[in-house]
């Protein structure tokens, strides 16, 4: 379990280090690699009060749970990380528990900027380029269940008999 810990507290240095080593880079180039998906310091806001609501998850579940959502990586990734095999990982994450405080959590940390991603498809609605309007069109039809199949082009099957 202090392994655990461990590699946690090491990645989250790393990052620390990482960013003070990027100084010397632009504001938007170090805003690009310093951080994760979902910042560490809001996942820890929101686990301490999910977890007292799933206590079947146990540390090294979450922390798995947490790297994934954190980083954005797969399970195999994640499981290097914490020092685990990806048998492990991927057994963890189908079951049902597991399954539950993962999409509460994402939820609860992702859900705002789901809101931002929506606006920003609507304002696209009224941009200038026709393009974009027409794809961003698309996208909020496709997500509101009206997906526009495209037309079925007619086959011409042929067949050819060689008789031999």
């Amino acid at each position: 379990m202090d392994n655990v810990w461990l590699c946690i507290s090491i990645l989250r240095q790393g990052r620390q280090r990482k960013h003070s080593d990027m100084k010397q880079a632009n504001k938007q180039q170090q805003e690009k690699y310093t951080g994760g998906i979902v910042p560490v310091a809001e996942i820890d806001k929101e686990a301490k009060t999910l977890r007292q609501m799933h206590d079947k998850i146990t540390d090294a579940q979450a922390d798995l749970v947490h790297a994934i959502l954190h980083d954005g990586c797969n399970p195999t990734t994640a499981a290097e990380r914490l020092g685990r095999n990806k048998a492990w990982a991927y057994n963890t994450l189908n079951k049902q528990h597991v399954i539950d405080y993962r999409q509460q959590i994402a939820m609860q940390t992702l859900g705002w900027d789901a809101t931002q991603a929506m606006a920003t498809m609507r304002s696209l609605l009224t941009d200038k380029s026709s393009y974009v309007r027409l794809e961003a069109a698309k996208d909020m039809l496709d997500r509101s269940g009206f997906k526009v199949d495209t037309p079925n082009m007619p086959s011409t099957a042929v067949q050819i008999n060689f008789n031999v």
